[in-house]
């Protein structure tokens, strides 16, 4: 459930596709609903190296939803543990108890 929502096996070479593709939807709402706003190329503003920049906070931010699902997983993996562990505990004082009250009979 927690890998639902994220693709963490885009290529390099599609985050800037997926940048455009964000920017066409952007476009797409602004516009008076012209066909021809998508069809436009990037804006001359849009360099290789701010393209470059912007990947780079798109790759950071992946790495920290990589750490944050990694802390999830051992999260749920501990606490997996400390139940049994607890089950255990629980049957080992019942069969205890039972063999106390047995024994005094």
């Amino acid at each position: 459930w927690d890998l639902a929502y994220y693709d963490l096996e885009a290529a390099p070479g599609e985050i800037p596709e997926l940048l455009h593709a964000r920017g066409a939807v952007g476009s797409q709402r602004d516009s008076t609903g012209d066909a021809g706003a998508l069809a436009q190329p990037l804006p001359s503003a849009t360099t290789k190296q701010a393209m470059a920049s912007e990947s780079a906070v798109i790759r950071r931010a992946i790495g920290r939803e990589r750490l944050y699902l990694r802390l999830v997983r051992v999260w749920r993996y501990l606490h997996t543990a400390l139940s049994i562990v607890t089950l255990g505990l629980i049957l080992w004082h019942l069969e205890f108890a039972a063999t106390l009250l047995m024994g005094r009979r």
